[in-house]
Parts: C-alpha cells; sequence; structure tokens
C-alpha cells in the first residue's frame, strides 16, 4: 500500500498541469491574432492607397477618358431632365382635359375610382396629390394639398349600383372624422360617393364641419372645370395665396 501513494501523487500532478498548459497555449495564441491585426490593417491600407494612387496615375495619362465620361453624364441628365419635363407637361394637359361621366365611375372598382378622384385633384391643380387607399389607410383613400395650401382627406365610398346600393350613414362619418385630422392633419375632411347619403349624414357633417359629396355634385365635378373647392361650401380659408 505504501509503494502506491507516489504513483497517485504523480497521476495528479500530471492531471493538474495539462489544464494549465492549455490555458497558456490558448493565452498566447490570442496574443499573436491581436498582434496580427494592426499589421493586416496597415497591410490592407498600403494596398488601398497604392491602388487609389494607380488609378490616378492611369486617369492623368488618360486624360480623355475623364473628358468622355463628363460628356456622356451631361447628355444623360440633360435627356433625363427634358423627359421629367415632357411627362410634366402631358399630365398637366391630360389633366386639363380630364372629364368623366357619372357613368364612367360607376363602371369602376373601388380601387380605380379612387384613382380617377385622385386624377382629378390632380387636374384641379394639387400636384401632390396621391391615392393611399387600402390597409391601413386609416380613412384616407386620397390625400392633397390645394393650391391655397390647404391638406385634403377625401376617404371615397364606391357604389356599383349607384344610388341603388346602401346609403353612407354616420357610422362611416364618425370613423373618417376619428382619423382625417388628428392622424392626417387635414384642412377638408370629404366624404365622396357614387351613390347616397342617409337623411342623419348631413346634420352630423356640419357639426363636425366635414363635407359630403353626394352622386350629384360628383357629376358636376368629374365633367366639369370647376375645382372642388369652388363646388363645397364653408371650406376653410387659403393657407396662402393662390398663384
Amino acid at each position: 500500500m505504501s509503494g502506491r501513494r507516489p504513483v497517485r501523487q504523480a497521476v495528479r500532478r500530471t492531471v493538474g498541469r495539462v489544464p494549465v498548459r492549455r490555458r497558456g497555449w490558448r493565452t498566447r495564441r490570442r496574443g499573436r491574432r491581436q498582434e496580427e491585426k494592426p499589421i493586416v490593417a496597415l497591410a490592407v491600407a498600403v494596398l488601398g492607397v497604392g491602388l487609389v494612387v494607380a488609378v490616378v496615375q492611369w486617369l492623368l495619362a488618360h486624360w480623355w477618358v475623364l473628358v468622355l465620361a463628363a460628356v456622356l453624364g451631361a447628355g444623360a441628365g440633360a435627356l433625363w431632365w427634358q423627359q421629367r419635363l415632357n411627362r410634366r407637361r402631358w399630365e398637366a394637359a391630360r389633366a386639363q382635359g380630364l372629364r368623366y361621366q357619372v357613368a364612367q365611375l360607376d363602371a369602376l372598382d373601388h380601387a380605380a375610382f379612387e384613382q380617377a378622384v385622385r386624377d382629378l385633384m390632380f387636374r384641379d391643380g394639387c400636384r401632390d396629390a396621391v391615392r393611399t387607399g387600402g390597409r391601413g389607410d386609416r380613412g384616407a383613400d386620397v390625400i392633397a394639398t390645394d393650391p391655397a395650401g390647404r391638406r385634403w382627406v377625401i376617404q371615397c365610398k364606391h357604389r356599383r349600383d349607384g344610388p341603388a346600393g346602401s346609403a353612407i350613414g354616420t357610422p362611416d362619418l364618425q370613423r373618417l372624422n376619428g382619423t382625417a385630422r388628428p392622424v392626417h392633419g387635414a384642412d377638408v375632411v370629404v366624404m365622396l360617393t357614387n351613390g347616397r347619403f342617409t337623411r342623419d349624414a348631413g346634420p352630423f357633417s356640419e357639426d363636425t364641419r366635414m363635407h359630403l359629396v353626394d352622386r350629384q355634385l360628383l357629376a358636376r365635378w368629374a365633367a366639369g372645370s370647376w375645382p372642388l373647392w369652388d363646388l363645397l361650401h364653408r371650406v376653410p380659408p387659403p393657407r396662402r395665396p393662390r398663384r
């Protein structure tokens, strides 16, 4: 029994030394990696500077490449600007002549009806008019700023059967009233339909300073040359002078 004790002690010493050696090896390896990082970064920086210098020297020796690139860039920019002007002129000319008959509006689906309302607002001078209808629109199908600086929020209710479809009542107006000003910052709130409104919709709209555009008023606006703000009563005063 006495002869086994030195062997056990030697094994214990050996087992205890192995983790110490591993930790020391890992520490030295980690230290070498940390020392190599600045060297690698310096090599990459030198390589990058050398590449830039080589490119600059090549361009100086071939200066005509810069001239050609500048000419091509100027030509492409001028072409893009001319196309943009032509597109604006075409949109303005199309907007000025835009007309809808109420029967045409009846034949549209809901999305196309909203787009038609957006186009009519653009025709009237709202250059930022945009259709926003869809999921998550929070009651705003069309948003636009008129030439007087007023922000319009319009909700569109399309009825496939026109006046024979279901009437728009106060529940729809209440939802629009709850979001148009607080959420969208509207100056003018409009509920628009190719159908009809219930009897109680009128008094509610007056109390909440909303505007109703029914089938008759929509037909007059879409087929004529008068902007919508000239067809409505009690529109807020302009925010800025008309141009």
